[in-house]
């Protein structure tokens, strides 16, 4: 399967493409697609390696680089301030002039907004598809402030969209969350240790309204999980007797900080640590199942491209030498109808067909507008030919657009032979055809300057 065989960046880089093309209109592909549609891999595999090529060739891997070094200087500035976020928290609780700590307003500064986040992610997974995940979001947005250009949006926007097919966005958002908490609870726990070993402080419950069993019982409620990790509790009497104002003994004062470390690493660091390792899990899963979606309507055409969609079933006219004498890329193509011959931009005056046309071809009309190209192309994507003859007017000086229409024109046949005609009452640039051809990939055997050289399942003596 492809998503063994390629990296996320190859994926990365092939959504890329897509919403490229959606934006902005097919890129020139054809002479990939006569090398692809040789080769027996599968078409995701197919799909992927296109986009590897043209995104070598359009620099947009230098794009998605560009991007995920800025993207990766906004973890480091996230990653910075949750640090100082931490560090600052604890030492506005710590830092009191009188060095008297409200446990209740430690609890609630330490524990608050993460606890509201917390809750809010939850139940994301239950109320909506998307995980609230306002730091992810902050981290995406940061990176792409940081990497401008004229097509800066275009990595994010894949990545993200890649991402979602997959399930792994609210798994990476949710990573680039967490990470910011535990990083946060870290610097905090460190600098509360810091700044408890260094200095004397004193603990209580204040209130106005409550009494003192309720802070009793929230001590207990809150010091279970801790204290199944060894910290220490402290029982009912040292609770009544903090909120009472009364001067308690170092001891006392020693439990308390135990007892609010342990809150602090139990219900932040921990409850975070632990869903950062959840999520890395999950995520590491979705992409291990990365895998392409054919059935979007970019894919299903490149497939038509790419694939053929049927088998031959014999042949329906003779095969003289010369239906051999074609491109090694288009020999997989099926026979799925009649050879066609088609002009491209002819002058007026000769009868056409300019050769006596074999039985059971078929006309394609002479190519004069872009519509006319486009319906022909739509024709041929629908229904491969087993042969093709194009007629150019060799007095023309071959231009890049009219190349490129004989080779998009030529990956749709299993043989595609061109005649270089030549009106008498003009000169001829037949030598410049037959260079700029050769340099396109089509072997000498099939650019014809006489009408007696074609094959004869297109034409007849």
């Amino acid at each position: 399967m492809a998503r063994r065989q390629f990296s996320f960046k190859d994926f990365w880089l092939t959504e890329a493409i897509r919403l490229r093309e959606d934006h902005w209109g097919p890129l020139d592909d054809s002479a990939f697609i006569r090398e692809l549609r040789s080769g027996n891999d599968l078409p995701e595999e197919k799909i992927v390696r296109r986009a590897r090529l043209i995104a070598e060739r359009e620099n947009t891997r230098q794009l998605i680089d560009k991007w995920t070094h800025g993207a990766r200087l906004a973890l480091l500035i996230l990653a910075v301030l949750a640090v100082l976020g931490g560090v600052g928290t604890a030492a506005s609780v710590l830092g009191a002039t009188d060095r008297h700590i409200n446990v209740l307003l430690a609890i609630v500064a330490l524990l608050g907004v993460h606890s509201l986040t917390f809750l809010f992610w939850i139940l994301s997974f239950f109320l909506s598809a998307k995980t609230f995940s306002w730091l992810g979001e902050l981290w995406l947005w940061l990176s792409r402030k940081i990497a401008r250009g004229p097509e800066a949006a275009l990595a994010p926007q894949s990545f993200v969209s890649l991402l979602s097919q997959n399930s792994a966005l609210k798994w990476t958002l949710s990573c680039v969350s967490h990470g910011f908490w535990v990083l946060f609870f870290l610097a905090a726990l460190l600098s509360m240790l810091g700044l408890l070993a260094a200095q004397r402080y004193t603990f209580g419950w204040e209130t106005t309204i409550l009494s003192p069993d309720v802070f009793v019982s929230l001590t207990r409620t809150l010091g279970v999980l801790p204290g199944l990790l060894g910290f220490p509790m402290p029982d009912a009497d040292m609770v009544r007797h903090s909120t009472a104002g009364a001067t308690l003994s170092e001891n006392t004062y020693a439990i308390w900080s135990a007892w609010l470390l342990g809150v602090v690493f139990v219900y932040g660091l921990l409850v975070r640590a632990l869903s950062l390792i959840l999520c890395l899990w999950q995520l590491r899963g979705a992409l291990r199942g990365l895998a392409l979606d054919i059935n979007l309507p970019s894919y299903s055409r490149l497939v038509t491209r790419l694939v053929p969609t049927s088998e031959g079933l014999g042949i329906d006219a003779p095969a003289g030498d010369d239906i051999t004498a074609q491109r090694q890329d288009n020999a997989t193509l099926p026979f799925s109808s009649d050879p066609v011959y088609v002009g491209i931009e002819l002058p007026p005056g000769p009868a056409w067909p300019v050769f006596s046309a074999a039985p059971d071809t078929q006309d394609g009309g002479i190519l004069e507008t872009r519509e006319q190209r486009h319906a022909l192309l739509d024709k041929l994507h629908a229904h491969s030919v087993k042969g093709l003859l194009l007629v150019v007017d060799a007095a023309q000086t071959p231009d890049r657009g009219t190349l490129h229409l004989i080779s998009e024109l030529a990956s749709l046949a299993r043989a595609t032979h061109i005649l270089l005609w030549q009106h008498p009452d003009r000169g001829s640039r037949r030598a410049t055809w037959q260079t700029q051809l050769a340099q396109a990939g089509f072997l000498p055997d099939t650019v014809h300057s006489d009408i007696d050289t074609l094959p004869d399942w297109i034409a007849t003596p």
